[in-house]
This record gives structure tokens, sequence and C-alpha cells, in this order.
């Protein structure tokens, strides 16, 4: 065939050769050139001729000729420019040339004559791949090559945040703080940066990006979902409960919004069992799929029991503090139980190495799909599955609810009240948690532990109990280090209340949450209504666990939450001799205080009614005696009570589950 013949059917079925040039890249990219080059010369003036042919080169490992002719292609196609970096950046991803595209990468984003947008989106399309220790090194580089407000930025903060390395907090909070560009961002932009925003301490700003996002009539489910996320996070429930029953008005049965409400509720002020147990309803019909596994035997008697428990949050987190010491003890009971831990991920942590340590079967599903975790858990052939999650953030009910074990119970973590689904069984409690008058409050039948329905492992670091911090201070300091999700209405109510009754006094308050200014100024004025005054109030931020115990040393009297007890925080106020004013309730997460504080034979501390609640707190405030005697024997008290009795603890847990299957 002639030149001229074949030019003649080049030009003719030109599709149909870029379709054969591709197709012959990886059995004959020679070919595949040849095709390329007579196509160039036949149709000069389209760009995708040029991207071809530099594929092919590239393909041949012809990579000095890939680049010239790139480079040829920019000089003749002066405006298009973006189309030949996405073709360069594509080209070494698809070889995986990973250096070459960081290179070249990082060469675009601080270049002056590449604009935002165009730097942005070759970022965004390869940020798996550019993001790197070696890259990170480069942000400083990057951000003097662009302006402060520039869309490279907030991109490079949520690729850092993604990043997930705690290195690179510090730089994230620093281009956060400098980064005044909210409302020239695209809606993507900016719901990015809210994610950002909500994480690093600036709460205000993350809200208000997500409310103007979620303004219009049909707004995207996943940003209201974020959105009620985030004022549950920064004590605003009520506006969270709002927000959830505008997304489930649109979409009744979205999944993660039943989840969240369900949860939510039991830490409203005003919330009723009938809607939680509804709530909770829906959301296991929403998430059961597929039939349950049916069992037709008990366990014999001569076998041990085998019993899984299941957590995402084998960690130091309250269900590591409150399970790790029954784990270590539980290795002793082999002939009654095998006991297996089922990890849904995977820690390094001082607790997560003790649990891991315990003597016990350790099995990590960490990088598991959930029909994998299902499959792994199936092959164990267990008696007894214990769910350590219920409704918090990371759980599996839909794996649980396909009753993998005859029985399903449920213990610590996301403890908050019943599960309220029929596949759950039994649920572990004690009767200070729950005295027999609730029991009609749960689907679950109750294993009453006789004394606490957990045990507390203290910390790894030693720390001296200090004096009250009344001697150092003249006045007294309330306190509470519980999460600000839990500062209901009613609950600041009755601190204002406490606060005018003790003259002098201040409440300092502590959660990761008020590292946002924003925040603090929130509160602030909510007390400031009901006539509490800035110099009466203190805040903490983020610290490290062993600070945060520490920082205990400045208060004389913890407050506890109304009505969502403190549990974990009680206890370490206890271990460090701080005595805690609770206020008994009538749901379970309500009662979590009454049961250590009672587990530790100090019921005085527990009231029953609001007022009460004031008067003891005023009563003991007044009383400076009582507040040094408590310094100095609580420690003593919690180390003396069945809370760190780990071994009696775990005698009569196991050989209560045991007996559900003999």
């Amino acid at each position: 065939m002639n030149s001229r013949v074949l030019s003649a059917e080049l030009t003719m079925n030109a599709v149909k050769t870029r379709q054969k040039i591709a197709n012959l890249l990886e059995e004959d990219p020679q070919k595949a050139k040849e095709l390329a080059l007579e196509l160039l010369s036949v149709e000069p003036e389209e760009t995708v001729n040029y991207k071809n042919l530099a594929i092919c080169f590239a393909h041949c490992a012809e990579m000095d000729r890939f680049r010239a002719v790139i480079a040829m292609a920019r000089k003749k196609f002066a405006d298009a420019g973006q189309f030949f970096d996405e073709t360069e950046a594509s080209i070494f991803r698809d070889l995986e040339l990973h250096d070459s595209l960081r290179t070249f990468l990082l060469g675009i984003l601080c270049a002056p004559d590449r604009n935002d947008d165009e730097k942005s989106a070759l970022l965004r399309t390869h940020s798996d791949i550019f993001l790197n220790d070696a890259m990170c090194q480069e942000i400083d580089r990057i951000q003097t090559s662009n302006h402060k407000d520039s869309w490279v930025i907030a991109e490079l903060m949520f690729m850092l945040f993604n990043h997930n390395a705690e290195e690179y907090r510090l730089v994230i909070k620093r281009l956060l703080t400098e980064f005044d560009g909210d409302q020239t961002l695209d809606e993507r932009g900016k719901f990015n940066l809210a994610t950002v925003c909500l994480h690093f301490s600036q709460g205000a700003r993350g809200i208000k990006l997500l409310n103007e996002l979620t303004s219009r009539p049909d707004p995207e489910p996943k940003r209201l979902l974020e959105l009620a996320k985030a004022y549950h996070r920064y004590a605003r429930n009520k506006e969270a409960l709002q927000v959830l029953d505008r997304l489930l008005g649109c979409y009744p049965d979205h999944e993660e919004a039943n989840r969240i409400k369900a949860y939510i509720l039991h830490y409203s002020d005003t919330a009723e069992l009938p809607e939680i147990k509804a709530t909770t309803l829906r959301y296991g019909k929403i998430i059961r799929s597929g039939k349950s596994k049916q069992f037709h035997r008990k366990n014999p008697t001569n076998e041990p029991v085998k019993i899984g428990f299941f957590s995402h949050s084998f960690k130091a987190h309250p269900v590591g503090w409150m399970s790790s010491g029954f784990f270590c003890e539980s290795a002793k009971f082999k002939s009654v139980a095998e006991i297996h831990i089922l990890a849904g991920l995977s820690y390094t942590d001082f607790i997560a190495q003790t649990i891991k340590d315990s003597g016990n079967h350790f099995h990590d599903f960490s990088a598991l799909a959930d029909n994998e975790i299902e499959r792994e858990i199936n092959k164990l052939n267990l008696d007894v599955i214990v769910d350590m999650d219920g409704f918090t953030a990371a759980c599996k009910p839909q794996i649980l609810l396909k009753k993998l074990a005859p029985v399903l119970v449920k213990w610590v973590g996301g403890l908050a009240g019943s599960m309220w689904l029929p596949e759950y069984d039994y649920l572990i409690t004690d009767r200070n948690q729950t005295p027999a008058h609730l029991e009609s409050s749960f689907s679950e039948k109750l294993l009453i532990m006789h004394n606490s329905y957990v045990t507390y492992t203290p910390p790894p670091y030693k720390l001296q109990v200090f004096k009250p911090a009344y001697t150092v201070n003249e006045h007294i300091t309330f306190g509470c280090f519980n999460n600000c999700s839990k500062y209901t209405d009613t609950c600041l109510d009755a601190w204002a209340s406490v606060l005018r009754g003790v003259e002098d006094s201040v409440l300092l308050l502590k959660d990761n949450a008020l590292s946002d200014m924003s925040t603090r100024q929130i509160i602030r004025g909510k007390f400031k209504k009901l006539g509490i005054g800035p110099s009466q109030l203190r805040f903490q931020g983020r610290t490290d666990h062993k600070n945060h115990l520490l920082a205990l040393a400045q208060v004389d009297i913890a407050l506890d939450p109304i009505p969502y007890n403190g549990g974990l925080s009680t206890v370490e106020s206890v271990y460090m001799g701080v005595p805690v004013i609770t206020l008994a309730g009538s749901l379970l997460a309500h009662r979590h205080a009454v049961s250590h504080l009672t587990t530790i034979g100090h019921d005085e501390l527990v009231a029953n009614s609001i007022p009460e609640y004031i008067d003891k707190a005023i009563g003991l405030a007044t009383n400076r005696e009582q507040i040094t005697e408590y310094r100095e024997i609580l420690r003593n008290d919690l180390f003396a009570s069945p809370l760190l009795n780990h071994e009696l603890f775990a005698d009569e847990l196991i050989k209560k589950l045991a007996t559900l299957v003999n």
C-alpha cells in the first residue's frame, strides 16, 4: 500500500486507528508507535495524536523522545497546557514511574504560570501517589510558591489529613490557621475544608461551611450527616437531632442517620424511651440482611465454651481500660472457656498490647472486609459472641445480626441502654446500673454481675495524688472532664446553680473539643444567660492521657454530666482522689457513675434528683475537710474495691456466659 493511500485511509479512519494504537500498546508497542507517527503526519493539528505518540514512546522506553514530543506539543498548542499536564502525569502513573510523577507534580505545583484550577485538579487526581514522606518535606516550598488562600493549599490540607500521620498535625494546623479562602472554594473544597476544621479545633468554622452546603432544599445526605455529627461533638445535641430529622424526613431508611440518631438520643435531656426504641428498631431493619445462622445444639458440658469478644476499640479507650484486666485473668479459666478476642482494628498502645498478650486467642480483622470477617468468625465455631461496640462509629452490627454464634451478648462499649434488636439475647450489667424496676427498659435478658459490670485497669505511669486544689487557689474548683456532647441545657442549668451557691467558685471544663475557641465562646454564652460570668469558667483542650489525669489535680469536686453519666471519667477522677457528684437517671447510660461510685463504697455522692445533686455539690464545697479526706482515701478505696478485682470478675463473668450454652 503506497503512502498516499495509507494517508487517506488513516484520515478516514482516525478513530479506529487510535483504538488500534491503544490495543497494540501492550502486545506490540513498536507497531503502535509506527501507526502513531503515521497518524500524526496526516493530522498534525490534532492534540490527541501527540498524546498517543508520547504514550507509545513511553511504552517503548524511549523517555527522551516521549519528553520531546510533549515539549513540542506544548509549544505548538500553547492553550492546551492543562491537557498535556494531564497526559504527562497519567503516563508516569500508568507506567508506575511514581518518583517521576511526584517530581513532575511538584514542578507544576510550584510553577507560577499554572492556575489554581489546573494545579488542584492534578493534585486531586494523583494525591494517592504524590503524598509520601519525601513530598511532605516540600510543603513549605509549595506554600511559598502559591498564595496562602489558593485551592492548592486547601487540597494539600485535606491530603495531609487523609494521610493520617500524627507528625503532620502541626503542618495542617499552621496551613489551616493561615488559610482564609473558605468562600473561594467550590462545594467539594468547602466540604473537605469543613472536615479538616472539625478535626483541628475549628468547630464553628467547620459548622459554618457545612451550614452553607446544606442550606439549599435538597442537600447531599452526606453533608447533613457530617453537620449532625459536628453539632453533637460540639455540645449542640438539639441541633444535631434536628439535622438528623431533616435528613430522615427525606431519606427515612438512611442507615447511618438512623444509627447516629439512635446513639445521640441517649445524650438528650428530653428524649423518651419509645423514640429511642423505635429509632433503634428501624436501624436494625435497615441493616439486617440475609438469613441468620441456625443452631440446633448445646455446647457439650465436657468442653470449654468458645466465647468471642468483638470490638474496634481494644486500645487506650473506655473499652480497653474497662476490659483489659478481665482479659488478663480470663486465660486462667481455660477449662471453662476458650476466649477469642475479635479485633475489628488493631493498635499498639499499652492497653492494646496488654490485651494482645493476655494469653487468649487474638484475631486481627483490621484488613478484612465484612464478608471476610464473617467467614473468619464462622470458622471459629463460637458458642457466644459478646458485642463491645454497640452503635458507636466503628460498629459492625450488620455482621453480628447474622447470629454467628447461638448466643449474642452486649457488654461495655457503646453500652448506652438496650440494643432493642431481637438478635441480642443478653446484656451484661449490675444492679446499681440497672435496678429491678428498670428491667422493662430492655429487650435482652440481663446478666446481673454481683458487684460491677466492669473492672478498671489503672494507667502504667505512676501518678501521685496531689493536695486539694483549694489549698493552692483558696477557692473551690469544680470540674468536668467528659465530652462536650454531654452538656445539655439541664446539665448547664444545674452547674450554674452550683456555681451561684458557692462563692468565688470556678468550673474547669476539659475536652478535646474545647481546643476550639469558638466552642468555648458558645459555652460562655450559655452560662451568661444563666447568670454565670466568664471569670467563673476555665477551659482546657486536648492533651495526652497522662496530662489529662494530672489536670484533675486542679479540681476539688467533679460534677458529672446530666443525663449521660461519665463512665471511665468517673473512675479516673476517683483514681486521682477527686469526688464525683452524680445524678442517678432512668437509662443505663444515665447510671454509669452510680455503678462505679457505689462499687467503691461511696454512694453518698449519688443524687436522686437535680435539687439533691445541687445540694450535694454545694454541701461538699463548704466542707473542705471532707474534700481533703476524699483526696486521701479515694484511690485506696478504688484499689480495695471489686473494680480492681479482675480475677473475681473474670471468674463470675466467664461462668455466667458459659451457663448460657451448657
